[in-house]
């Protein structure tokens, strides 16, 4: 709940957090309680909604994000769910949230831009990339480039996304009985 709140769009209902991190309503309200007693959250009252925000002052904060990045962030919840599609020679995180990982400062991103490279099948590569958008509540948006063109780019956009921080997601080998 902490990840959806420090990574999603901001401030969310108790009924949303709930949808979102597949909870009951109660249990995500006793959370919720737990970590504004801890100055970790903060909520508000707006009709007959609770409304959730994370609160936490710095360098709490950016200690938090840190540790959601690297925990339970985009390159995870991307690594997991691409694993599950057969012939992806490497996967990578480009733009805001590749440079956020690189400590670059700036604000927080809209959309998760993922470089696949290899001959993924389309369906499969975009039900996986449509289950990463559900589990973050941020799009995932996928490019598919070819190892030849990856290795020896030579357009305008694999040339900047190779000058730029990339953010290299790992994938799990047995996702789908191997990586082939």
């Amino acid at each position: 709940m902490l990840t959806r709140l420090l990574l999603g769009p901001g401030e969310e209902s108790i009924t949303d957090l709930s949808t979102a991190v597949n909870a009951y309503k109660n249990a995500v309200k006793h959370e919720v309680d737990r970590l504004e007693a801890a100055g970790l959250v903060s909520s508000r009252s707006v009709g007959r909604s609770r409304l959730v925000s994370v609160s936490a002052p710095e360098p709490v904060r950016s200690i938090l994000l840190d540790l959601v990045l690297h925990t339970f962030g985009p390159i995870r919840v991307v690594g997991e769910e691409l694993s599950t599609v057969d012939r992806i020679d490497a996967v990578f995180i480009y733009g805001s949230w590749a440079a956020r990982y690189a400590r670059e400062s700036g604000p927080p991103p809209d959309d998760i831009d993922v470089l696949v490279v290899g001959d993924p099948d389309p369906d499969d590569l975009f039900e996986a990339a449509g289950r990463a958008t559900t589990r973050l509540g941020k799009e995932v948006n996928v490019h598919v480039v070819s190892e030849a063109a990856w290795s020896h780019p030579k357009g305008e956009f694999l040339t900047s996304i190779k000058a730029r921080p990339l953010a290299s997601v790992p994938l799990l080998p047995d996702a789908r009985g191997g990586r082939s």
